[in-house]
């Protein structure tokens, strides 16, 4: 009906209370340090493994370098490789392998503390992985090919551990905020759900004791100018009522 409409729309267009455009506020500030604070953490990781992947594929392409040329002056190379790649075997971030063997050390596959990384995580940190041939030439001859290659998994996996943690310590510090903000907030205004219900009473002229108890000052202040105009109307009426029995 035409009556329902109205009072629909008069619900819609009537203001926000002011405890609830406060908490929106302080919300819409944490939520933006919250997207702050993730895409820190998230530049972090990235380069925390771009600088990690760089680093293991240097030091493992200095170590195969010199270990090729202390085998090239061996007998037995071949050997000497094998268990030089091997060495290899459980490092966190690159896979080795020599050409022709069966010889090939493999990282180990970390499981996340936190969930799965997604493949959006993996991509958002866009580091990927790099590839090292390393010729092995014995006599003046090349014999076989050493190839390095960076396994940027382990190292995304903690950046997605350190990244969730810290979201999730930031979501919950503005849960808390909030919840807070919202508990203190109503108990600062609770005065003035009486001072509106004092201004009730008075429209039905009903005037009531004083308002009395702690509060900050700016609602002290309009707690005693309420108590003051209260008892001017209440002096005010019981002059009307004298004249008017005057009158009669």
């Amino acid at each position: 009906s035409t009556g329902d409409c109205g009072a629909r729309r008069h619900a819609m267009l009537r203001p926000m209370p002011l405890r609830t455009r406060l908490i929106l506020l302080v919300s819409l500030a944490l939520a933006l340090s919250l997207a702050c604070g993730s895409g820190l953490a998230w530049f972090n990781a990235s380069r925390s493994v771009r600088t990690e992947m760089d680093s293991a594929l240097q030091v493992a392409r200095q170590s195969i370098e010199s270990g090729i040329e202390t085998a090239a002056a061996a007998p037995g190379w071949r050997r000497d490789l094998d268990r030089l790649v091997a060495s290899f075997d459980g490092n966190r971030h690159v896979r080795v392998a020599l050409s022709g063997d069966d010889i090939v050390a493999r990282p180990p596959v970390e499981a996340p503390a936190i969930g799965t990384v997604p493949a959006w995580f993996e991509s958002a940190i866009g580091v990927p992985p790099a590839i090292v041939h390393i010729p092995v030439t014995i006599g003046g001859e090349r014999r076989a090919t050493v190839t390095i290659a960076t396994v940027p998994h382990n190292e995304v996996l903690e950046g997605w551990d350190q990244w969730t943690e810290s979201v999730l310590v930031l979501a919950l510090f503005s849960i808390v905020t909030v919840v807070l903000i919202w508990l203190f907030v109503g108990r600062a205004l609770w005065p003035l759900g009486r001072l509106a219900a004092a201004l009730t009473a008075i429209g039905r002229g009903e005037y009531g004791p004083p308002i009395e108890g702690r509060l900050p000052p700016e609602l002290s202040r309009l707690r005693d100018s309420f108590n003051r105009m209260s008892s001017d109307l209440a002096a005010m009426a019981a002059e009307n009522r004298r004249l008017t029995g005057e009158l009669l």
